[in-house]
């Protein structure tokens, strides 16, 4: 998306529209292409072969996290793309021009030049990611409900299930006092390891 190709301005469009389609919209859908009987992803499995019979995807243990888990990833692929494509395009051309000149390939650009450059990028937007998806709640709710048995239940879900359905707001509270706890521990070892590797790389260079 950030080469000079056909129909780019048509495909960073489409790849806004799961962050344009309301997360209870996204969840019925989603619903619906993981449905077991008229679902599209079943029989497009049952149609290349892959499966015999029909999957009980929000319904089995082993298979409800993973379903849930694309349809979160669906709905973040348009910050993640967006945001890399920023910095892909604050990098200058020239360097481009200078790798290429020097018989650099598509590959080795990619490595020395893109990668380098979006580390920043890369850094910011996965912490973001992470942080997204301690938070997220009504795609797992809609969805599953935090079932089948907790097998889908968030830290937000066991929050909301525990202070407003069993009516314990105590230890609801409790839950989100350690969930907070949790999200900065993992912030700060997040931003710590990417420390000591920028420490790394200017001690070898």
């Amino acid at each position: 998306m950030n080469s000079p190709i056909r129909f780019r301005k048509l495909t960073r469009t489409l790849i806004l529209i799961p962050w344009t389609v309301p997360t209870i919209v996204a969840s019925l859908l989603w619903m619906w292409l993981f449905q077991p009987q008229y679902g599209v992803i079943n029989y497009m499995l049952q149609k290349l072969g892959f499966i015999d019979t029909p999957y009980q995807w929000l319904a089995d243990l082993k298979l409800a996290l993973p379903a849930v888990m694309t349809a979160a990833l669906w709905r973040q692929l348009p910050f993640m793309t967006t945001m890399l494509l920023a910095g892909m395009q604050g990098i200058s051309e020239d360097m481009y021009e200078a790798a290429k000149i020097d018989g650099a390939n598509r590959r080795q650009t990619f490595l020395y030049i893109t990668l380098p450059m979006l580390k920043n990028t890369i850094k910011t937007v996965t912490l973001i990611s992470i942080i997204e998806n301690f938070k997220m709640f009504p795609l797992f709710w809609v969805m599953t409900g935090g079932g089948p048995l907790n097998a889908t239940t968030t830290i937000a879900i066991l929050s909301y299930k525990t202070a407003f359905i069993q009516l314990d707001l105590g230890k609801g509270a409790a839950i989100g006092a350690i969930w907070l706890i949790i999200l900065v521990l993992i912030s700060w070892g997040y931003n710590k390891l990417f420390a000591i590797g920028e420490d790394s790389g200017g001690k070898s260079r």
